[in-house]
Formats: structure tokens, C-alpha cells, sequence
């Protein structure tokens, strides 16, 4: 690999950098995930993409009643909202990745099949977080995007490991 392959915005080191910070997120994501379910936050917005038609839900959803204080505050809102914004991030990150890969796809070609496959999982993982909104958590679609998190899990720890062997 030349110095060239290495270094910049798109080089291997920041694939390999990326790699690592993907996997992190990714674990993060699959607990705010179960949290979320955990404490019935799952349907705290009602709707998807969005969140009560907005991409920032109005100050009233975010408490039950006012006075706003802690003991109104909606703890089921914030988990769904913030498991939402991590899942936003992952994507970026995904998205980050796929391009750094395949600018070096000749370089280092073990990264082609594993960027392809993260751009195909992650949409239909999008899907299956969307279908989980949309259907109410029928328990078939919170299974099959639970499923999902975990194989995209796989592959990136898989490809966090093939980053470390391979880019120096």
C-alpha cells in the first residue's frame, strides 16, 4: 500500500479508525435498542422518519405534564429519540466507510464485499426500524430488526478485525 493509500480523509488509517468507532456505536445502539424496549419506549414517536412530524419533537412531548421538571420528564421519548440519532450516526459512518473502501478497493479488496454489505444491511435494517414504528411492534418486525442489529453487529466486528490485520 502506498503512503498515499494510507493517509488523508478517505485513507485506510481513518477506514481502519472508522472501523473501530463503528463497532463501538453499533453495541451502543443494540442497548439503547433493548432499553428502549425495555422501559416501553418503543412507540414514544409515533411516527417515521420523523418523531410527532418533525425532526426535533416540540418541547410538550418531551414532559407529560408542566410544570417541566424531571418528574414529568418523558424517559421514553429521550431513549427512542436518542436510539434514533445513534442509528443516524451509524449510517453516516456506514455511508463514510463504504466510500473510503471502495476509493481503495484495489489496494485492499477485502473491504469491497464487507462496505457492499454494510450498505445493503443497513437499508434494510432502516426499513425494518421504520416497519417497527408503522406496525406497532408486531413482534415478528422487532424480532427481524433485532436480527439484523446482531448479523450488522457481526460483520462489524468482522470487519473492525480485518481492519486491524490488514492496515498498518
Amino acid at each position: 500500500m502506498s503512503e498515499s493509500d494510507l493517509n488523508g480523509f478517505l485513507g485506510l488509517k481513518n477506514y481502519r479508525y472508522g472501523s473501530y468507532t463503528l463497532a463501538i456505536l453499533m453495541y451502543i445502539l443494540i442497548l439503547l435498542g433493548g432499553y428502549t424496549k425495555a422501559i416501553g419506549g418503543g412507540l414514544a414517536c409515533p411516527d417515521w422518519p420523523l418523531c410527532y412530524g418533525s425532526l426535533f419533537p416540540d418541547i410538550h412531548y418531551w414532559f407529560y405534564t408542566t410544570p417541566y421538571s424531571l418528574n414529568t420528564f418523558n424517559w421514553g421519548l429521550f431513549a427512542e429519540y436518542t436510539h434514533r440519532f445513534v442509528a443516524l450516526i451509524n449510517i453516516i459512518l456506514i455511508v463514510y466507510l463504504f466510500i473510503s473502501g471502495w476509493t481503495h478497493r484495489r489496494a485492499f479488496p477485502e473491504i469491497k464485499t464487507l462496505t457492499i454489505l454494510f450498505l445493503i444491511i443497513v437499508l434494510i435494517q432502516s426499513v425494518f426500524g421504520g416497519l417497527t414504528v408503522l406496525y406497532k411492534l408486531h413482534p415478528l418486525i422487532v424480532t427481524g430488526h433485532l436480527g439484523l442489529g446482531i448479523l450488522s453487529f457481526i460483520i462489524v466486528l468482522y470487519n473492525a478485525q480485518v481492519a486491524y490485520k490488514k492496515i498498518r
